[in-house]
């Protein structure tokens, strides 16, 4: 009967596939599973052989190193939970594989999490011995390959009571936050990390850590400190705040000194509350004095509910399509007036369909619009809960004043209930009876004062920044960890703390799934489903720049524009581009495989995970060929910030972008909005973001050595220097073409040239939402289908010939060609059932 039941399905599937076949002309293209075989997409040459000491990686003028002074770029993988165990035989495939497509770099992600404990009845738990020599293992096929490892120390473990921990189901998810500061966590990270680290590879003889392959090891994973504030602490047991409210009298006796000092600077005063500046924050009304402003990027709408906390009216802001950008969507109530040094008591109600940030001042309308006493990044979560800050005025005007909500940057819906500014306030912050000598200042979750404000983050930073240096001390010093070492990733803490480390990390993603409901659900997600190319920063990748510390190498270990959206063939030529552009030392995708039963999946399996995706591992060599021989040149100029300092990320296309620590914050940060030029072009000449026009958008590659067309490219004709391309028709006009060299000549001098073509893949019977935004669960089966951009290529190279390659790489067919010339002109025709084209001698 299940035999059947298959059939029937496969059936069925087959013939949605053929459908989409005979409509769009895409054909089924399924990559042979853990395929290393020596084909013309082999560039396993660039890992140059098996990592010995002379590879050791370490850091020089801001960049990684070989023990010889020779600088080295990384593409790199993630592989998650269970996928850091493989057995042999699977290491030795994934290590070939991974090769085979350009990568030299693992990050080993997730570990802690389940897959790497043994649990005993008692509920404790050890490091299991047998997933430990599996992995030591796997690392050492790694390296055979020319491939480093990137060992992540804390990601998602997860305390429990038997081990020490009272209502640990109260805490930070994976313990986060709270590793900062309570001292039996941090003991426990540093006995895993002794155990990980040091265990004695029984293939090697070596330490895990003394391999020459460990080229990194991250402390702990997006562990959000000070940029959260005190606020999380709401949620965590009183038990736990004991050692840090010990260090916070501490940090405060050392600032102040006494009591009578601390409430000085404090500005403690109280003004009777009054009546509401304007009239406003009753919703039962309508919109109205309030305003929703989409600046022509974002795309939401505001509804009025009755269902608000304690029986209030709510204001539900609906969001469809976001920019990149905070200020790009806003939500805000213009023409109040303010008296300067006087008392201002602000509250609202705020909920989110998802947790994220939402920033929050009270500010001129502009130019300029800087805060007038009140601003800051509030946590929002699916809970309703009322915030409430006192602030004292800068300064006296009338009329032009705005209380305003910026909430760009992020699809969850918002809801509001009772935004109000009163007259006066309380700002009496030293509780009666507290005091500094006697250590009973409380640590003060709501801190409405400036000064107080800094108070507080200057604290975290100090308390963050004293956890990296232990930490790190411990593992330099202890464990004698011999390669770069990095705290979390940016955002997440401050920069500052990060850079007392030797590197510095960052995450991020274009248009992650959402859930409705619970997220990791199978159902109930959406995603945005639009290109990078059309965003006016080019996606979310750019702003990155902004966080670059100068001096310091800079890696983007998880970046992915996930599956199944249509245009995830952008991915990865635009992260080589612009990682190249910026200089950056390591990109990441996120993730090749989580869990080790699904090595060998010949499809597009879910949103992250690119074994077996044709869009991502198709384009993986000519990326990595571009990224790592260095043929797209850094920009030349710099745009050096300081502290607080923010550039419009689109310039980073243009001019490399990082911020000098050494020269402090600013006083007031500099933020510029000005929008990017039309179209925008790299310093060096070789990179252009032309979207002018929507339906001819595109990122245009032009080097001596690689070339790219990416984006809106269908019916159309490129000029790319000695290549000109001559495109048909795609589905919705989207597609990527890229012309690399193999033998590392000019593609003019070239006699071995790879070309690649695709605009879109999907697996078989897979189906679609009404909307587009959602596959649910239905993401079909292997083969997927794919379409590529059609187009006849005229090259000028040394090559008299070409061949179609098969799912392998391999020569399938000879291609239709002709001469004209020195110039080669090369059809890519779907009839081939190629996405790959080999231009080569017949010699």
């Amino acid at each position: 009967m299940r035999t059947a039941f298959l059939a029937f399905i496969v059936a069925l599937a087959s013939h949605a596939g053929s459908s989409l076949m005979a409509e769009q002309g895409a054909f089924p293209f399924a990559m042979p599973a853990l395929d290393a075989s020596k084909t013309s997409v082999d560039v396993s040459a660039l890992n140059g052989g098996p990592l010995g000491d002379k590879d050791r990686i370490s850091v020089k003028d801001g960049h990684f190193v070989r023990a010889d002074g020779q600088r080295v770029r990384m593409v790199g993988v993630n592989l998650s939970f269970g996928a850091n165990f493989p057995t042999h035989e699977d290491a030795e495939a994934v290590a070939a594989h991974l090769a085979k497509f350009g990568v030299n770099v693992v990050r080993h992600h997730h570990m802690d999490s389940s897959d790497i404990w043994k649990w005993h009845k008692d509920g404790t738990r050890e490091v299991d011995e047998a997933k430990l020599e599996r992995l030591a293992y796997f690392v050492t096929r790694l390296g055979k390959h020319g491939i480093y490892s990137d060992i992540n120390t804390h990601v998602s473990r997860t305390f429990t009571e038997k081990e020490g921990f009272p209502q640990a189901d109260k805490l930070v998810r994976y313990n986060k936050y709270t590793l900062y500061f309570v001292p039996r966590m941090r003991e426990l990270y540093k006995e895993y990390a002794r155990r990980l680290l040091t265990y004695k590879n029984p293939h090697t003889g070596r330490r895990l850590v003394d391999e020459p392959s460990v080229a990194m090891v991250e402390i702990t994973n997006e562990n959000r400190f000070s940029p959260a504030g005190l606020s999380p602490l709401r949620d965590v047991p009183e038990a736990y705040h004991k050692p840090l409210q010990q260090r916070w009298n501490a940090f405060l006796k050392d600032r102040y000194g006494t009591t009578d000092a601390l409430r000085k600077a404090w500005g403690q005063s109280s003004e009777p509350l009054g009546e509401n500046i304007a009239d406003f924050g009753d919703f039962s009304k309508g919109l109205a004095p309030w305003s929703l402003m989409d600046h022509g990027v974002s795309k939401a709408e505001a509804k009025v509910h009755r269902s608000g906390p304690e029986n209030t009216s709510a204001l539900q802001i609906q969001v469809d399509k976001v920019g990149p950008e905070l200020f790009q969507l806003e939500f805000a109530r213009h023409g109040l007036s303010l008296e300067a040094d006087r008392l201002y008591t602000l509250s609202f109600w705020v909920k989110s369909s998802e947790p994220r940030e939402v920033w929050v001042d009270v500010s001129r309308a502009g130019p300029p619009w800087n805060p007038l006493g009140f601003g800051r990044t509030i946590e929002v979560d699916r809970q309703w809960r009322r915030h409430q800050y006192v602030f004292r005025a800068d300064e006296t005007i009338k009329d032009k004043a705005r209380y305003i909500f910026k909430i760009g940057g992020n699809k969850a819906d918002l809801w509001l209930a009772e935004p109000r500014i009163r007259a006066g306030g309380d700002l009496l912050r030293v509780a009666k009876g507290a005091s500094l000598e006697a250590g009973t200042i409380a640590l003060p979750i709501d801190a409405p004062s400036a000064v107080c404000r800094n108070d507080v983050t200057d604290f975290m930073v100090q308390v963050e920044t004293e956890f990296f240096k232990d930490t790190g001390r411990f593992l330099e010093d202890d464990l004698k960890v011999r390669c770069p070492i990095a705290g979390t990733q940016i955002g997440y803490v401050d920069l500052r703390a990060l850079a007392v480390l030797d590197y510095v990390d960052a995450h991020t993603y274009w248009q992650h799934p959402r859930w409705a409901g619970q997220a990791w659900r199978a159902v109930g997600w959406t995603i945005g489903n639009t290109p990078t190319v059309l965003n006016p920063s080019g996606g979310s990748l750019p702003g990155l720049s902004n966080s670059r510390v100068l001096g310091l190498p800079y890696t983007v270990s998880e970046y992915n524009q996930p599956a199944p959206n249509e245009y995830q063939a952008e991915f990865m030529p635009s992260f080589a581009i612009l990682g190249s552009l910026q200089d950056w030392d390591a990109i990441f995708i996120y993730s090749f495989q989580h869990g080790s039963d699904n090595w060998r999946a010949r499809k597009i399996q879910s949103f992250f995970d690119v074994n077996g995706n044709p869009l991502v591992m198709g384009l993986l060599p000519a990326a990595a060929m571009m990224y790592r021989r260095g043929d797209v040149a850094p920009c030349r100029e710099f745009i050096t910030l300081r502290l607080g300092d923010h550039a419009p990320s689109w310039q980073a296309w243009v001019h490399r972008i990082g911020i000098d620590l050494k020269a402090g914050p600013r006083d007031r940060p500099n933020r510029s909005h000005a929008r990017a030029p039309e179209p925008t072009v790299s310093d060096t000449g070789q990179v252009t973001w032309d979207n002018r026009h929507a339906e001819t958008a595109r990122f245009l590659l032009n080097t001596p050595r690689s070339k790219a067309a990416v984006g809106f490219t269908a019916s159309s004709t490129i000029q790319l220097g000695e290549v000109t391309i001559e495109t048909g028709p795609t589905r919705n006009g989207f597609g990527v073409i890229t012309v690399t060299s193999l033998d590392g000549k000019p593609i003019e001098e070239s006699k071995h040239v790879l070309v690649t073509t695709i605009a879109h893949a999907a697996n078989t019977g897979m189906v679609w939402n009404e909307k587009r935004t959602s596959v649910e669960n239905r993401w079909g089966i292997s083969p997927p289908l794919v379409e590529i951009q059609p187009a006849t290529i005229k090259v000028r190279c040394g090559a008299t010939t070409a061949y179609a390659l098969d799912a392998a790489g391999a020569r399938a067919k000879k291609a239709t060609v002709s001469r004209e010339g020195p110039v080669l002109r090369v059809g890519l025709d779907p009839a081939d059932h190629a996405i790959w084209y080999e231009l080569c001698s017949e010699n």
